[in-house]
């Protein structure tokens, strides 16, 4: 037995999904080049839009800086303004530059993940007299 209404629900359904596609829109272009002094005043916007207290933009084109500039504080309390020269700690977050900077090694063929670590270090790493760690010696 059919069922009357199978093929009048999937024509429906199809019209419905048709209906359902939006053309695609046009790529949105990108923004327009900043002047320095543009650049310059959205920073300050971040700066007083979110809590960091301070920080330095350089940027480097064709081997040359053309754009470097701090702003905020390095110290809030001593009011000690940020520059290009204020040193920032950035503690675990380089994790991520050393892994990354590894991935890049092994893929450019400066070593292997068999490599014994001491073939690529210029100091020599000792492994204590562990048993865990002695074991695991042969295969850095």
């Amino acid at each position: 037995m059919k069922n009357p209404f199978l093929l009048p629900s999937l024509c429906l359904l199809m019209l419905l999904q048709l209906l359902s596609c939006k053309k695609d829109d046009e790529p949105t272009p990108p923004p327009p080049t900043m002047t320095p002094t543009e650049l310059a005043a959205s920073m300050e916007d971040i700066l007083d839009e979110t809590e960091v207290p301070g920080f330095a933009i350089s940027i480097v084109k064709d081997n040359a800086i053309i754009f470097q500039q701090a702003f905020g504080y390095a110290d809030t309390e001593a009011q000690k303004p940020y520059t290009n020269q204020t040193v920032q700690h950035i503690a675990s977050a380089s994790k991520t530059f050393v892994g990354a900077a590894v991935v890049k090694a092994i893929e450019q063929g400066y070593f292997t993940l068999d490599t014994d670590i001491n073939d690529i270090c210029l100091l020599t790493l000792l492994i204590p007299n562990n048993p865990i760690l002695a074991s695991l010696s042969n295969t850095w």
